[in-house]
């Protein structure tokens, strides 16, 4: 569980979302998604399901750690990266 938290806690900075943002996004109380993210509970399987359909690219990467670049399913880092690339090459 710790890990799916860590790989939102690093979507949301991507993603320059608070989790006020993200309470409004999923329809989840502020309360909930701070005391999960700061291990005072834990995310039910619902609820990561609601978090992950939030940002479609990172969805795979949310529930499982691992990426599938060929489907588009990324890290926010590999995102980072691949428009880092393409500003570098002029487009």
């Amino acid at each position: 569980m710790s890990e799916f938290i860590e790989r939102l806690k690093e979507t949301l900075k991507h993603e320059k979302m608070s989790r006020e943002d993200l309470a409004k996004k999923t329809g989840m109380t502020f309360t909930r998604i701070n005391n999960a993210m700061n291990k005072r509970g834990h995310f039910r399987a619902e609820e990561i399901n609601q978090i992950a359909e939030c940002f479609p690219d990172f969805e795979f990467w949310l529930h499982s750690g691992r990426e599938r670049p060929e489907k588009g399913d990324v890290s926010p880092m590999t995102k980072t990266a691949q428009s880092d690339y393409r500003e570098q090459e002029g487009g």
